[in-house]
This record gives structure tokens, C-alpha cells and sequence, in this order.
């Protein structure tokens, strides 16, 4: 049931189709935050047991970036420290390649 005031519930398509993960936003009070478990995208290091969240306006739409564009913040989803170390080893593996072929 649609309440009105209320952000309309919201499937994310900028990270089904850049990112090939789902999320659907539920409907949210106006003035509050939609919290949300971080899709499992394990190639860009997004951990489900972290939080994304989306911010409802209190005019009842969904935050807008600078483009005027809605913005989910994903930012929380990667553990910095463990997807660095991730690179590092990535890159080490690569470079040992190279120089054994």
C-alpha cells in the first residue's frame, strides 16, 4: 500500500545495469533514511553484512546528487582495508605472471 508523502519504493537500475546487483528501495517516511544490506557484488569488494542507504526528502522524493540525478549511497558497502589488500595481491599475482612468461 502506497502512502502518500511517502518516496515510492525504488529499484535500483544504475546498479542493476552497471553492476549487476539488485537492490529495491521500500517506500520511505518523508525526512527519514532507507537503510538497506549491501548487495553481494564480490568483484568490486561490496560485503552484504554492510548497509547502503538512501535518504527521503521531507517533500517525499529521493535525494538528488549534483546532476539532479537519485542517488543511493553505496559508499559504506566496501571494506576500504580488505579490497585494498585485495588490488595489492591482484597486482603482485599479475606482475609474478609477467615475469615468468
Amino acid at each position: 500500500m502506497a502512502y502518500i508523502g511517502h518516496c515510492p519504493e525504488h529499484f535500483d537500475k544504475l546498479l542493476y545495469f552497471m553492476l549487476h546487483g539488485e537492490l529495491c528501495w521500500p517506500e520511505t517516511p518523508p525526512g527519514t533514511i532507507a537503510n538497506h544490506s549491501c548487495p553481494k557484488i564480490p568483484h568490486l569488494g561490496f560485503d552484504p553484512s554492510r548497509l547502503a542507504y538512501k535518504e527521503c526528502w521531507e517533500n517525499g522524493t529521493w535525494f538528488r546528487n549534483k546532476e539532479n540525478r537519485e542517488w543511493s549511497n553505496y559508499t559504506q558497502c566496501v571494506n576500504k582495508e580488505e579490497f585494498e589488500v585485495r588490488e595489492y595481491t591482484n597486482q603482485y599475482l599479475l606482475t609474478e605472471e609477467i615475469i615468468f612468461l
